[in-house]
């Protein structure tokens, strides 16, 4: 009886905890900070890259044969995801650069944005964005390492409700 219990606590709130995570986690890599205004071949990705300077930045844009999908939190930070692999992002706001490079290639990040100004205290306002990727053939929807954690949490949840169910019914016997 305990141990039934302990299931019926335990599945919901690790479904809740993982949900948590996913939701609260910002971007995948540490950004790094450049004072001037970096290029992607200046980060050794000379090739296929991406340059705006006209808002709005919330859009899709075509990048090699696919897409990236901006999408606005407020005026200084995004997300984003693509069906072309990234390499790493530019983010340059003010007199510098808030740079994302990623180990390897990914197709989605969150919270990304321009870096903060001290004396104001406050982030800059994006003053352009570049986008280093490989030029190659379009990748399937959701192929983000988030999207796995959601289905195995989305089978934990339902383990979890399937046996807080049959305890019920079985109590009721």
């Amino acid at each position: 009886m305990y141990e039934k219990n302990i299931t019926r606590i335990f599945f919901p709130a690790l479904f809740f905890l993982s949900l948590f995570v996913v939701l609260v986690s910002g971007s995948i890599v540490e950004p790094e900070l450049y004072t001037d205004n970096p290029n992607c071949c200046d980060l050794g990705f000379c090739g296929s890259s991406f340059k705006t300077e006209t808002p709005p930045w919330d859009r899709e844009y075509s990048l090699g044969g696919g897409m990236i999908n901006i999408s606005m939190i407020n005026s200084t930070h995004f997300n984003f995801i693509s069906t072309v692999p990234i390499k790493a992002l530019i983010v340059k706001g003010g007199p510098n650069s808030t740079v994302y490079i990623y180990g390897s290639t990914v197709l989605s990040d969150t919270v990304l944005g321009t870096p903060f100004n001290p004396n104001s205290k406050k982030f800059c306002d994006i003053s352009h964005l570049e986008i280093c990727y490989l030029n190659s053939a379009p990748v399937p929807e959701f192929p983000s390492p988030i999207f796995p954690v959601f289905i195995i949490s989305g089978f934990v949840a339902i383990a979890g409700i399937c046996s807080y169910m049959t305890d019920k019914k079985n109590l009721k016997k």
